[in-house]
C-alpha cells in the first residue's frame, strides 16, 4: 500500500511539475526538444506536441548536430508521449544572429554567431511523417547534407530553410507542402533539377535564387 501510495504522489508531483512550465526543454538520445503550441494544464495521457530545437548550451559555441540524425514521430518523457510537429528555426543551422537593429543608426549588436562557418558535420536527416513546419533557416549552411526527403505531413517550408546547403543535390517534397518560404533553397549550388508538387500554392521570393546548377524545376 505504501509503495502504490508513492507511485501515485510521484505521478502526481510529475504531472503538476509540468503544468507549471510554460516552457519545457528537454533531451532524448541526444535531441533537443521544446513544447510547442501548446499551453494550460497537463493531464497524464495526454500527447504534448514538441519541436526539434537547437542544441540547448551556449550559442557562441557553435553547438550543433552532427552524423546521420533521425527523428522519430514520438518521443517519451517524464511518462509524456510526445509528438514531433515541427522543426524550429535555425534547429540544425550554425546561425544564430538574433541582430538587434538600432532605429536610425548604422551600428548594432549581434551577441551570437554572425559569421557562421557552415555545419559541415550533419550528413543525413530523416524527418518524420509527424512534422507540419519547418522553421525558418532549420538547415542553413548544412553543407554535408546531400539529399533530403520532406515528408506529406509537412505544409509550410520556412524562409531560407535550406539555404547554402550547397552539398545538396537531391529534394523531394511531399505532397503535403503548400508554402515554400522565400529563400527556401537559395544557394543550394549542386542542386540540379528539383519536382514541385501541385499542393503548392505559394512560392515565396528568391526561393531557388543562386541554384547556379539548376536546369529543370517541374511541377506535377
Amino acid at each position: 500500500m505504501k509503495r502504490f501510495l508513492f507511485a501515485i504522489l510521484l505521478l502526481l508531483t510529475t504531472v503538476s511539475s509540468w503544468a507549471q512550465t510554460n516552457i519545457t526543454n528537454f533531451v532524448v538520445d541526444g535531441i533537443h526538444y521544446s513544447v510547442y503550441g501548446f499551453s494550460g494544464p497537463v493531464n497524464y495521457g495526454d500527447t504534448i506536441p514538441v519541436a526539434v530545437i537547437k542544441p540547448v548550451g551556449d550559442s557562441r559555441a557553435g553547438e550543433v548536430y552532427s552524423g546521420d540524425i533521425v527523428i522519430p514521430e514520438t518521443v517519451t518523457y517524464l511518462g509524456f508521449t510526445c509528438k514531433v510537429i515541427a522543426i524550429a528555426n535555425q534547429a540544425f543551422s550554425n546561425r544564430s544572429y538574433e541582430l538587434e537593429w538600432v532605429k536610425g543608426l548604422a551600428s548594432f549588436t549581434a551577441p551570437y554567431n554572425t559569421s557562421p562557418t557552415g555545419n559541415s558535420s550533419l550528413t543525413s536527416v530523416t524527418i518524420p511523417n509527424s512534422v507540419i513546419t519547418i522553421g525558418e533557416e532549420a538547415f542553413a549552411d548544412c553543407t554535408g547534407l546531400t539529399a533530403i526527403t520532406i515528408p506529406n505531413s509537412v505544409t509550410e517550408i520556412g524562409y531560407g530553410a535550406f539555404s547554402d546547403c550547397t552539398g545538396l543535390t537531391s529534394v523531394t517534397i511531399g505532397n503535403g507542402v503548400t508554402e515554400i518560404g522565400s529563400s527556401t533553397f537559395s544557394g543550394c549550388t549542386a542542386l540540379t533539377s528539383i519536382t514541385i508538387p501541385n499542393s503548392v500554392t505559394t512560392i515565396g521570393g528568391g526561393a531557388f535564387s543562386g541554384c547556379t546548377g539548376l536546369t529543370s524545376i517541374l511541377i506535377v
